[in-house]
């Protein structure tokens, strides 16, 4: 009776990890690359009022594990930016901490993380930042983003519930979930 050899079997299941790690790496990438769709691919920098919360829908195409916001600072860079994740109802589910983060620089990325990480399944989330600055900030927009609003706060406490919208809004900051 002969027996396998150990080291062909081993070197098969080490094959069929590193497939799996490819395939969990491609996964990752793609649910950290989940941009919100302009209508046009323009885009232009638009100067935000203190307090305003911009929303944007975003479907998750699988189920992932989300840690913040980003977005692309525009010219000027003005106070802080804060993270929000609505639920496809509109429901607050997480945002960042109270005192959110220093624009970067003018034409960085920006990474706004929640105050905790979520496990999400696959659907439509409303995505938003809120600008905190005294002075005006700006960002890098889309000019007619599908499913966005605009959202006039009087402080940076995330409203714990939005209404969802479908409508098309332009000069609207181009956001992804990370």
């Amino acid at each position: 009776m002969t027996h396998p050899d150990p080291f062909i079997e081993h070197q098969g299941v080490r094959r069929n990890f590193e497939e799996l790690d490819l395939r969990l790496d491609k996964l990752e990438t793609t649910a950290g690359a989940l941009w919100a769709q302009p209508i046009f691919g323009l885009t232009s920098t638009a100067i935000t009022a203190q307090f305003d919360m911009y929303l944007t829908r975003i479907v998750v195409s699988a189920p992932a594990v989300l840690t913040g916001v980003r977005y692309q600072v525009g010219a000027a860079t003005n106070g802080s930016a804060f993270s929000r994740l609505y639920s496809p109802d509109g429901t607050v589910l997480l945002r960042s901490d109270t005192t959110g983060l220093a624009q970067s620089g003018a034409s960085g990325l920006d990474s706004l993380p929640f105050a905790s990480t979520i496990e999400v399944g696959g659907g439509a989330y409303f995505v938003g930042i809120q600008f905190g600055g005294t002075t005006s900030a700006t960002f890098m927009g889309g000019t007619a983003l599908q499913g966005a609003s605009r959202v006039t706060d009087a402080d940076t406490t995330a409203p714990t519930t939005i209404t969802p919208t479908t409508a098309a809004r332009a000069a609207h900051p181009l956001m992804t979930l990370y």
